[in-house]
């Protein structure tokens, strides 16, 4: 095509573009090569941008209502159009002079090329460490790309009219600023056409960013629908943000991550870590001197900073999009086979099992005695068995199976000194002897003092060691392990009861869903700290329990209003957390705020009789416990632990 035969045709889609509009016109007004018309499509402004771009001689569409994206904008402005050469700029770039008179040279030279685009220059005038980094980022990375490129930019990019139009120019689905020029880049690839990267075509950015901005815009216009286009298309690109060393990098970020955690069990695997930041360094070595280059040390830190966490929520997207997308093909496989058993009454009750059978496996797994304060908690319900009463107090004495079972333990203690484990014959034999002398009826009566050093823990509301106290007394003959796994699963079945009341709060919130209340359940029965203290003896299961119950009776409340019945459930479920654990007192002003706003819904005609059984229940239970604790600062129970041998009697 003749260079003199080429008309371009400036296309700006712009909503309330403001003063960044003006200096984008005026740019274009100064420019070297006169473009041969500007195009401003007005996507719902109310600044005013339409009457500016015609006060610098531009042709306006106006597009009336909501914004309809910058997408939808383009292909109006495209319509109108009369140039040979479509070049879009955002409304927020300021064109350089010779901006289009390299455009114009590019695809006059080089007639076999349909597209080009450019970069953003190197000198970004807004400041900011956010709104520099981003600039200075797209900047380095357009410039270091290949020159065949399997994207499109419409930040500052020209495409052949005729082809835009055979193609269907861009997709109007994205109404939002987001991917909708790189995913007409990958149908210009598929279609054979090329389209070349033109880094000397460049563009002042005029943006100002902000973090939670960039977040944003990273996150959900960019990372989560290029993940979607990645899948639709069944093509990776290996160019400007996802080339070889992108991806190494992201990789090195995840070692960095996973040695910092694993750090906390062995030191040593922090040397990862600085192994991992160190090649990091080498793979972006040429990025970062630019940052310093251009922003000097400190600068170029941040800069480092939020590259590094760019790398991180981007490849985590990605990962998780794959893996949905493989779930996803592993249903469809699926579905006709199941598709009678895809209820959600069949998938609760497998969720219930799998919950069951998860802390189990939990509970047999973590070994006796190694969970957080499981040891004081089964001394407490031992000696309100044994002492019928909740002041026990266990003095400076245990019973003696408690003492051999915690030499028998002590090698494998995850706090405090561990010692070597003894496989010698002798040393199995004193493993042997220990075990033999647990099944020994007298230890479990037999109490040891003198050598024990004790400390003092304050206690808790005792319903949960009431509890297994009875599961302790019914086990009375058995062996303290066997009793300790009976606790155990009493903590499995409280947290099976969680996971239907959770199931049943949410299905009460979102009655119409089908399978929002199952994601709500599956996600209370599989957190980890959840899966952890419902599998040992804690009273954190009772109080989970207690809390779903609460949220579950507080939302029936809500939908369907309170009666008798419903305020003695909720003051029920009330007083058996607050004799749970004195942290469920949080759960008092939730009840609080649901009666405030019932009461000023029905200006003062609340079921008065309902919300007091509410009060009343968990006061007439709880109160005794609660006033002791503040009268007298709580009963202390002691716990004691051995820590050397008995001093040599004088």
């Amino acid at each position: 095509m003749n260079r003199s035969l080429l008309r371009l045709s400036i296309i700006i889609p712009v909503h309330d573009g403001g003063e960044n509009l003006r200096l984008c016109l005026e740019a274009l007004a100064a420019s070297t090569r006169s473009p041969d018309e500007v195009i401003v499509v007005d996507d719902g402004s109310t600044d005013g941008s339409g009457g500016l771009a015609r006060q610098y001689g531009a042709h306006v569409v106006r597009l009336d209502g909501s914004p309809h994206g910058p997408a939808y904008a383009r292909n109006r402005g495209a319509e109108a159009a009369q140039g040979d050469i479509l070049v879009f700029l955002d409304a927020d770039v300021v064109v350089h002079p010779d901006t289009l008179a390299r455009t114009e040279r590019h695809l006059a030279e080089h007639p076999e090329i349909t597209a080009l685009f450019g970069s953003y220059d190197a000198d970004p005038p807004a400041c900011g460490l956010v709104t520099r980094y981003k600039n200075l980022m797209h900047h380095y990375v357009h410039q270091h790309g290949r020159r065949e490129a399997s994207t499109f930019w419409a930040g500052c990019g020209g495409i052949r009219r005729d082809v835009f139009a055979a193609l269907g120019g861009f997709d109007e689905s994205y109404t939002r600023p987001a991917i909708e020029d790189i995913e007409l880049g990958a149908r210009l690839r598929d279609a054979g056409h090329r389209v070349w990267l033109c880094p000397d075509v460049q563009v002042t950015h005029l943006k100002r960013w902000t973090f939670a901005g960039m977040l944003r815009s990273d996150v959900f216009d960019r990372a989560i629908p290029w993940t979607r286009l990645i899948l639709r298309d069944a093509h990776l690109p290996r160019d400007l943000n996802l080339d070889a060393r992108s991806r190494l990098s992201a990789l090195t970020m995840w070692i960095a991550l996973v040695c910092l955690v694993l750090g906390f069990w062995s030191p040593w695997v922090w040397m990862g870590v600085l192994l991992a930041l160190v090649a990091l360094g080498m793979l972006n070595a040429g990025l970062y001197r630019f940052f310093a280059r251009k922003g000097g040390l400190v600068f170029a830190a941040g800069a480092v900073g939020l590259h590094a966490l760019y790398l991180i929520y981007s490849s985590l997207i990605f990962g998780s999009a794959l893996g949905w997308h493989a779930l996803q093909r592993v249903g469809e496989e699926l579905a006709p086979k199941l598709r009678g058993l895809a209820r959600p009454q069949s998938i609760l009750l497998l969720l219930l099992l799998i919950t069951l059978l998860k802390g189990w496996l939990w509970s047999v797994i973590v070994p006796m005695w190694q969970a957080n304060d499981e040891e004081s908690s089964f001394g407490y319900a031992q000696e309100i068995a044994r002492q019928h009463t909740w002041w026990a107090l266990s003095s400076q004495q245990v019973t003696e199976e408690r003492a051999l079972l915690w030499e028998l333990l002590r090698p494998f203690k995850l706090s405090g000194q561990r010692e070597p484990l003894d496989l010698s014959p002798a040393g199995l034999d004193q493993i042997n002897s220990l075990k033999r002398q647990l099944d020994t009826p007298a230890a479990r009566t037999t109490s040891v003092p003198a050598f024990w050093l004790p400390y003092f823990m304050r206690q808790h509301p005792p319903l949960y060691y009431s509890l297994q106290a009875a599961i302790h007394q019914l086990g009375a003959e058995r062996n303290i392990l066997v009793r300790m796994a009976w606790m155990r699963i009493l903590s499995v079945i409280m947290a099976v009861g969680a996971v239907g009341c959770a199931y049943g709060a949410a299905h009460t919130i979102w009655p119409d869903q089908k399978w929002f209340p199952l994601a709500v359940a599956t996600l209370v029965s599989f957190h980890p700290l959840f899966t952890f203290f419902t599998s040992v003896v804690n009273n954190a299961a009772l109080e989970m329990l207690c809390w779903a119950g609460v949220v579950w009776l507080t939302a029936i409340v809500t939908r369907q209003g309170m009666n008798w019945r419903r305020g003695l459930m909720l003051g029920g479920a009330m007083a058996a957390g607050l004799l749970t654990r004195s942290s469920f007192l949080a759960a008092v002003p939730l009840v609080a705020t649901l009666w405030g706003w019932k009461t000023l819904q029905t200006r003062g005609r609340c079921h008065w009789g309902g919300w007091g059984l509410t009060v009343i229940i968990p006061l007439a239970l709880a109160w005794w416990w609660y006033a002791d604790f503040l009268v007298s600062g709580g009963s202390a129970m002691v716990e004691v632990y051995r820590s050397s041998p008995p001093p040599p009697e004088p």
